[in-house]
């Protein structure tokens, strides 16, 4: 309660910085879908992020149980489809069916999850298995546009040693890099290997890096007490 109502203080003084440094004790006190959901809020507020690093939120959103709302479930297909991440698409929209969050009729079923469904075998048939079966310039990009599909597909070693191969190319973004990394070891439960990986993370990319570590933390950690119900009322 003491930490909603320090977030909550921040929020109402417009510091957003303030409010992200609270949302986030909140999250790390008291983990939850919501709480987790609320300092991903933050963490956007006070972000410039591109599409590539929306995507990676979306990610650890999914991971830490706060995608919540059939909006959440359509901003990550949309943004994967976009992206032409088959595998992710798929994956995604059928985490919200079995949670009730995505109904059968929505829109989402037919627009998105159906086409999607038709792509795979052909799109996961036609990806090579190694970094060296890349043909052509074989560039830092592609070698991690690879390292994303493979993650869709939960072929998340075939991931690691794409962002690997695409780490070691001339002008590789190294941030993109070694969150890739860090989030295919945490989704394969690996995660000591993935706390090395976020730790390598700097810029803006490295609150969101902070976030994953604390929460592999939290899996090991003995569960945190249910915070109270009720909130303090407002001076």
């Amino acid at each position: 309660t003491w930490y909603r109502l320090a977030r909550d203080r921040a929020l109402a003084s417009k510091d957003k910085n303030l409010y992200t440094t609270w949302a986030a004790k909140w999250a790390e006190a008291y983990p939850s879908g919501d709480s987790w959901g609320d300092a991903v809020t933050a963490y956007r507020n006070t972000s410039q992020a591109d599409a590539v690093q929306n995507l990676e939120v979306l990610r650890f959103m999914k991971a830490t149980g706060a995608l919540k709302t059939s909006r959440d479930y359509k901003e990550f297909a949309e943004e994967a489809q976009r992206k032409n991440l088959f595998g992710e698409v798929v994956a995604v929209l059928e985490d919200g069916k079995s949670k009730g969050i995505v109904s059968s009729d929505s829109p989402l079923i037919k627009e998105v999850l159906a086409p999607a469904q038709k792509e795979v075998a052909g799109d996961r048939a036609s990806l090579p298995a190694q970094p060296s079966g890349v043909r052509g310039s074989g560039s830092s990009s592609v070698m991690m546009n690879f390292a994303d599909v493979w993650l869709g597909y939960k072929g998340y070693d075939k991931a690691v040693a794409f962002y690997e191969a695409g780490l070691s190319k001339p002008g590789a973004e190294a941030d993109r890099g070694y969150m890739g990394i860090g989030t295919a070891h945490a989704y394969a439960g690996d995660y000591e290997a993935a706390k090395q990986a976020f730790a390598k993370v700097s810029g803006t990319r490295a609150p969101l890096a902070s976030m994953w570590q604390t929460w592999i933390d939290q899996q090991n950690a003995p569960a945190a007490p249910a915070a109270a119900a009720t909130e303090p009322a407002a001076e």
